[in-house]
C-alpha cells in the first residue's frame, strides 16, 4: 500500500513514517510534503496514493483547503496537536483523526478501522466545510497538556506546569518547572497557536517562556531585556529588540 504523508513538522514526519513502517513492513512512504501548495503540486503529476495522513494546520494554511481546489477521493486520516474542539467531527467526516504525537496503538486502530471501510467498498466522503467549521469553534481554546515520555513510559504533563519551550538544531524542547526536559513534535511557530497568550510570550526565535518561568528583568544593551528565568537557561537569555515593546505590554496587561 502506497502512503502519502502530508506534514509540515520534520519530528512528526519522520515518526509517523517509522510508526506506519512498524506497522506494516509493506507500506510504501510515495512522499512526504510540507505544505499546500508542494500536494497540489504532487497530485497535479504523481501516482495517487492508498491513503492519505494529513496534518490540519500546515506552514501555508489549513489543509482543507487542499480540498477545495483538487478532487481527493482517496480516504484521509487527519492529525492534529488539537485535543479541545469537536474531534468527533473527524471520525464522521473522514477515516479517522490522530492526536499529535501519535501512538502506536491509536495507529494501529485507525489503520484497523481504514481496512475495515477498504473490504467494505466505502470510502467516508470528506466534508472540508463541516471540519473547517469544528476548527474555528475550538480555536479559541488552548493546548491544555503534552504527552512527554519519562524513561520508559508516556505521561500527559499539564501546560500549567510548562516553564518554557526553547529550539535547538530544528529540535523543540518542553521543561516543565521542576527542570525536567523533553523533547516534543511541535516547533515552536506551532506552539504559539497552542499555548495561552496571557500565559506564554515567545521572546525571541529561540524560547517561548511562561510567566511564572520568570524572575527579574533588566534592561540591556540595544534594547533587549535580559531575562532571569527558573529553572534556570543554559545561557543568557534576552528578550529581542523586535519584542521587546510587545513583551512590556503583555507583561502590564
Amino acid at each position: 500500500m502506497k502512503v502519502l504523508i502530508v506534514e509540515d513538522e520534520k519530528p512528526a514526519a519522520v515518526r509517523l513514517t517509522r510508526l506506519l513502517r512498524e506497522e506494516n513492513p509493506d507500506i510504501i512512504i510515495c512522499s512526504v510534503l510540507e505544505s499546500i501548495e508542494e500536494t497540489l503540486e504532487y497530485f497535479a503529476k504523481a501516482e495517487r496514493p492508498g491513503l492519505i495522513f494529513m496534518d490540519i494546520q500546515l506552514a501555508d494554511g489549513l489543509s482543507f483547503s487542499i480540498f477545495e481546489a483538487i478532487d481527493i477521493r482517496e480516504p484521509v486520516i487527519f492529525t492534529t496537536a488539537f485535543d479541545q474542539y469537536a474531534l468527533k467531527a473527524f471520525e464522521v467526516n473522514s477515516i479517522d483523526y490522530l492526536l499529535k504525537p501519535v501512538e502506536p496503538e491509536r495507529l494501529h486502530k485507525a489503520l484497523a478501522k481504514f481496512r475495515s471501510f477498504m473490504s467494505e467498498g466505502f470510502v467516508p466522503p470528506i466534508d472540508y466545510a463541516t471540519l473547517i467549521s469544528a476548527l474555528k469553534r475550538g480555536s479559541v481554546q488552548h493546548k491544555e497538556r503534552f504527552l512527554v515520555r519519562k524513561g520508559s513510559k508516556l505521561a500527559y504533563l499539564p501546560t500549567a506546569e510548562v516553564a518554557y519551550f526553547f529550539s535547538d538544531s530544528s529540535l523543540s524542547f518542553l521543561v516543565a518547572r521542576n527542570g525536567d526536559r523533553h523533547l516534543i513534535d511541535f516547533n515552536l511557530e506551532k506552539l504559539e497557536e497552542l499555548l495561552d497568550p496571557a500565559k506564554f510570550f515567545r521572546i525571541n526565535r529561540k524560547c517561548i517562556l511562561s510567566l511564572e518561568s520568570i524572575r527579574n528583568m533588566e534592561p540591556h544593551f540595544n534594547g533587549r531585556i535580559l531575562v532571569d528565568i527558573f529553572p534556570p537557561f543554559d545561557e543568557a537569555l534576552y528578550v529581542s529588540r523586535q519584542r521587546a515593546k510587545e513583551f512590556r505590554d503583555w507583561l502590564d496587561s
